[in-house]
């Protein structure tokens, strides 16, 4: 009842009122925790209610708070997942934290530690995209992970690594296409990869190979 009741109020934009909701959710799945350590049900609420709390956080442009509950579920996941390691659920979570502690990091204007965690969730990816057979959802999680890398090296002044990050996000991209031609979702993500590599390209001076880039980008976008 009180996540419902923050939800509700993060929906109507009173982000406050939602923040103190998913404080007072977290406080009783840590209630649940203590009282049974061992229930993978009890971790897994506390996983959602700071989830919840690091979104809002983010809302409220409280980076550093938000980094720290972010990084509470990536700890949480982290165990849950070893225990469990063949659970798809898990592994989503897992995926999924290091991507929102990664943005509360950058956020904070911690870049360094926002690397790390994007190149963990690559890392966690490898063995799955290097199956014949790839999980598409997977697959979409990697080329966010590499667009989000690419921006990040940039602004380091990586540009070679970030070109190679966006790069591989549009490779992704495309392979997403052609396993579902008709995919809205697909085509708009690719879109955006493209367009993400191009604007990279034009910052480095790659400006023939940036219109390329454009084009396919403008042309997937077409097609929506």
């Amino acid at each position: 009842s009180v996540y419902w009741v923050g939800e509700v109020a993060r929906q109507r934009g009173r982000i406050d009122q939602a923040a103190a909701q998913f404080r007072e959710y977290r406080r009783l799945a840590q209630r649940m925790i203590d009282a049974d350590a061992g229930e993978p049900r009890w971790q897994l609420e506390g996983v959602y209610a700071a989830s919840n709390l690091g979104i809002v956080e983010l809302e409220q442009a409280r980076y550093a708070e938000a980094a720290r509950t972010f990084q509470a579920s990536v700890d949480a996941m982290v165990a849950l997942t070893a225990a469990q390691p063949a659970n798809r659920e898990f592994q989503e979570l897992q995926l999924e934290a290091l991507a929102y502690d990664a943005d509360a990091l950058d956020g904070a204007g911690k870049i360094d530690l926002a690397i790390q965690q994007r190149e963990r969730q690559l890392t966690l990816l490898a063995p799955f995209l290097a199956q014949p057979r790839q999980d598409a959802d997977l697959r979409r999680h990697a080329m966010i992970a590499n667009m989000a890398l690419s921006h990040l090296r940039f602004r380091r002044g990586e540009s070679k690594r970030a070109l190679d990050h966006a790069a591989a996000a549009v490779d992704i991209g495309r392979q997403l296409v052609e396993l579902e031609p008709a995919s809205a979702d697909w085509a708009g993500r690719s879109a955006n990869a493209l367009l993400n590599q191009a604007l990279l390209l034009l910052r480095t001076g790659n400006a023939a190979e940036a219109r390329n880039a454009t084009d396919e980008g403008c042309s997937l976008a077409n097609r929506l």
